[in-house]
C-alpha cells in the first residue's frame, strides 16, 4: 500500500495519470512460488508467474522487499508514464488506421 501511495503522489508531482509496466522480452518467466508441495505444484499453472531478474522478481524476503519498496526510484524505467487522454488518441488514431 505505502508503494502505491507513492506511486500516486510521483504521478501528482509529474502530472501524468497512467502508469504501465514496460515488458522486457529477455526475462523469462518463472513460478511466483518455489514450494514443492504437490498441491503447489499442480496449481502452478493457474497461479501467478514472476520474472527470473529484478524488478519482476520478488525475494519472498520481507526485509528486501520493503526496503526495494519504500526506497527504491519510482521511474526506473521500467514504468511507462503518460496521460490517459493522449493514450485514448493513440487507440482511437490506431482504430482508424485499421491497426487493431
Amino acid at each position: 500500500a505505502r508503494y502505491v501511495c507513492r506511486l500516486l503522489k510521483y504521478m501528482d508531482r509529474h502530472g501524468v495519470t497512467v502508469c504501465t509496466p514496460v515488458p522486457d522480452a529477455s526475462v523469462q518467466p518463472e513460478p511466483m512460488l518455489s514450494f514443492t508441495s504437490g498441491y503447489v505444484q499442480r496449481g502452478l499453472a493457474v497461479l501467478p508467474k514472476q520474472g527470473n531478474r529484478k524488478p519482476w522478481r520478488l525475494d519472498q524476503n520481507y526485509i528486501l522487499d520493503v526496503i526495494t519498496l519504500r526506497f527504491k526510484a519510482i521511474d526506473d524505467g521500467v514504468l511507462a508514464f503518460g496521460r490517459a487522454r493522449a493514450l485514448a488518441q493513440k487507440d482511437e488514431n490506431a482504430v482508424g488506421r485499421g491497426a487493431v
